[in-house]
């Protein structure tokens, strides 16, 4: 079956303020939704974090761009993806994309994003937290 993946683009130093923030919406809109998400990865990047939530079902293009905004995603990024999908610029699976590094003027190489395990483990736990409270 084929689902949905958010993609969110974190521009922070400070992965608890957005820890923070992202618990408090999530708790808000929990009821609202109709996904679950079934996994988590987080990557460091050189100006904060991706986070890829895969979720269990497939939701409309719009519907991404719409969650990964309310998941505090870079609006600007957001407006892109907006943009891709309005005038379909692009495929319709390539829409939505996470660059896996970047280049390190400077240091004149290529920088890949580092996957976290332990903070792709401090969201899942938190979100089961949440679940089981209000559950």
């Amino acid at each position: 079956m084929k689902t949905s993946i958010l993609k969110l683009d974190i521009d922070t130093d400070s992965f608890n303020d957005f820890f923070s923030e992202f618990i408090e919406r999530h708790s808000q809109i929990k009821y609202t939704i109709t996904f679950k998400i079934n996994e988590v990865k987080v990557f460091k990047t050189r100006r904060g974090y991706h986070i890829e939530f895969i979720l269990n079902k497939k939701i409309l293009p719009y519907e991404v761009i719409f969650y990964q905004l309310l998941f505090l995603s870079d609006a600007n990024r957001e407006l892109f993806n907006l943009r891709r999908l309005r005038f379909k610029n692009h495929h319709i699976d390539e829409w939505n994309i996470l660059y896996g590094g970047s280049y390190d003027r400077e240091k004149k190489k290529f920088i890949w994003r580092k996957q976290c395990k332990i903070l792709e483990q401090r969201i899942i736990k938190e979100m089961n937290i949440i679940n089981d409270m209000e559950d």
